[in-house]
């Protein structure tokens, strides 16, 4: 499929979508840093994971064209690119991959979800009642996945001292569109608040921040 959407945000902030349609071998002749390939071939993952993992990096390679990196994971399992120009922020789901990268580390998060019913099934496990109650008026699944999604996405930026989201990050209600922003506030520092953006394509949203400058 190649690219499926690339978004050039503020101060130097760019992401992209790559739509898995590729087989394997398609997606090996994409990429060409053949020690990752090997020591990625090698790991304990299943066939479709790898084709997740090598497809992460061939859209890292094409909004990075020029430039020679590879991925290794904190011991907390956050990515880092090897050359430490970047911050970047992966995520997947079935179809798809998400990247975000951005000149400054830990600056930005991406979360991409399929829009589900389940989500609404167990929203009160990730949203406090007042949230809830606020937010999930319609039982509207596109409202619930996107909520989730954003948690995901801020979470990956600012981790928190209490993993149960909530506990630590609420949604503010807002309208819901085909692509828009909402905002976040950070439950355990109540000065701290986030503007982050979403879209909505092809069943699945995709939810991005950036911690700096101005947003997209």
């Amino acid at each position: 499929m190649a690219l499926y959407k690339r978004i050039e945000c503020k101060e130097g902030v760019v992401l992209g979508v790559w739509k898995i349609e590729e087989t394997l071998d398609t997606l090996l002749s994409f990429y060409p840093n053949d020690k990752e390939i090997l020591q990625l071939s090698e790991s304990n993952i299943n066939n479709q994971r790898l084709i997740e993992k090598i497809a992460v990096r061939v859209l890292l390679h094409t909004l990075l064209p020029t430039e020679n990196i590879s991925i290794a994971y904190e011991q907390s399992g956050k990515p880092v690119l090897n050359n430490g120009k970047y911050g970047v922020s992966i995520s997947h789901t079935k179809g798809f991959v998400a990247v975000i990268i951005a000149p400054v580390q830990n600056s930005v998060g991406i979360d991409i979800e399929p829009i589900s019913d389940k989500t609404i099934k167990v929203a009160k496990r990730f949203m406090g009642t007042e949230e809830f109650s606020e937010l999930m008026q319609d039982a509207d699944p596109k409202i619930s996945t996107i909520c989730w999604s954003a948690k995901e996405a801020l979470y990956k930026v600012i981790g928190s001292p209490v993993a149960d989201f909530r506990k630590t990050i609420r949604i503010a209600p807002f309208s819901l569109a085909e692509s828009g922003t909402l905002t976040a506030r950070i439950l355990f520092d109540a000065n701290l608040q986030y503007t982050l953006n979403y879209l909505i394509f092809d069943n699945v949203v995709l939810v991005w921040i950036q911690t700096y400058g101005t947003i997209c």
